[in-house]
């Protein structure tokens, strides 16, 4: 793969950082602290810019708006013996439940992810999960507890999440915005 990292284009505004790769395709990506354009190692990249004129700008307002809210939001400063006292007290309580057994509990840091669970009934959560407010770190233990009954994202999986928290996709944004705020602190 052809790469050529660090050049930046500017157009209508927006900063855009520059790669060239053997891609079939261009993309653009509106990552912090500024979008990425992928393009093939032939094209023209302001072709590309100007094909998308009126979906950059859409895209590039909703991104600015959630970097917003995500440097709004206010993080606990829960100490790491607490956190932990929660998530086993929602793995127990969501394991009886769905009647699954998670065989170890383990904490680490995580860049983009909130937690994982492994065939082994290993569950591991995020450190930064001490920072989210309580709701947030149910919702996450459920859905990693709930993978020890089922390992895809299926309808069923779904189905079952959806049940458990109706306001599933309002817990989805907030965690979104508070990964934000997590991988960019300095937001």
């Amino acid at each position: 793969m052809v790469n050529r990292t660090g050049a930046a284009l500017e157009f209508e505004g927006i900063t855009f950082r520059l790669e060239r790769r053997r891609v079939r395709r261009a993309r653009i990506e509106f990552v912090f602290p500024c979008p990425l354009l992928v393009v093939p190692l032939h094209a023209d990249p302001r072709a590309v810019l100007e094909a998308n004129r009126e979906s950059i700008h859409r895209r590039h307002v909703r991104m600015l708006a959630r970097w917003r809210a995500a440097a709004d939001l206010m993080l606990l400063d829960r100490s790491e013996d607490e956190t932990r006292r929660l998530a086993e007290i929602y793995i127990s309580r969501y394991a009886r439940m769905l009647g699954v057994e998670c065989r170890r509990l383990a904490w680490r840091r995580m860049v983009g992810r909130w937690g994982t669970c492994s065939s082994n009934g290993t569950i591991r959560l995020n450190r930064f999960l001490r920072h989210l407010p309580e709701p947030l770190l149910a919702y996450v233990v459920f859905h990693e507890t709930l993978h020890l009954l089922n390992m895809h994202h299926d309808r069923s999986f779904r189905g079952d999440i959806r049940r458990m928290f109706p306001n599933y996709r309002e817990l989805d944004r907030q965690l979104d915005l508070y990964g934000i705020r997590m991988r960019h602190p300095g937001i």
